[in-house]
């Protein structure tokens, strides 16, 4: 089992926002932002993507603070928050979802 958590800095449970961002046609992308600083998140990325089948990235929103969000390639906001807190990263009052729900598509046969 992967630690999550690097080990000189401990948990905090601070206000983590899942947004689903609209790129084009039907593609989109989840956003992650406000994780921990303890949370080593190209470790949390590589669980994430074998978790959920996709495709993500790791950037540095803000250079100064060193703030990080990860990407993922399509709406896993739900199953990202669930993920977080059964790991005990966040709590269902920390996590917070943002946007809209995104019509399932029919499938064609």
């Amino acid at each position: 089992q992967n630690e999550l958590f690097e080990l000189d800095e401990p948990k905090s449970h601070s206000l983590i926002h899942l947004f689903y961002q609209q790129r084009n046609f039907k593609k989109g992308m989840t956003l992650i932002q406000g994780l921990p600083k303890g949370i080593c998140c190209k470790k949390l990325l590589k669980n994430f993507k074998k978790k959920f089948a996709c495709n993500g990235t790791v950037v540095v929103a803000d250079e100064k603070t060193g703030e990080k969000v990860i990407q993922l390639q399509g709406d896993h906001r739900k199953e990202v928050k669930n993920f977080l807190v059964k790991n005990d990263i966040g709590t269902n009052k920390n996590v917070l979802i943002h946007g809209y729900d995104v019509p399932q598509q029919n499938k064609r046969n």
